[in-house]
């Protein structure tokens, strides 16, 4: 589990000016949080799409988010998360 979650880490951080990497954080730490991940493998068979913008913390944190991503370019998910947190559709408070 811990080498798939340093891959995915690595595809996602990787082009960022600074990275995070999992060797960043305290070890003990991060045994907690892959022990805490539980992995299993399904085959698709049929995808329906919805979509989750932030972590419910709040219009202020999306709109954090936003900006960031359309600092690196990512301008489809970035739009789309300031359109939500400017609109109201999201509180303050998640």
């Amino acid at each position: 589990m811990r080498s798939l979650v340093a891959r995915l880490s690595s595809e996602h951080e990787g082009n960022r000016a600074e990275p995070w990497k999992m060797s960043e954080d305290p070890r003990d730490y991060m045994q907690d949080m892959v022990r805490a991940i539980f992995g299993i493998e399904i085959e698709i068979t049929s995808l329906i799409g919805k979509y989750k913008l932030s972590q419910d913390d709040g219009a202020r944190d999306m709109r954090g988010g936003g900006v960031g991503l359309r600092a690196e370019g990512e301008s489809v998910i970035s739009a789309e998360m300031l359109r939500l947190s400017n609109n109201g559709a999201i509180g303050e408070n998640g």
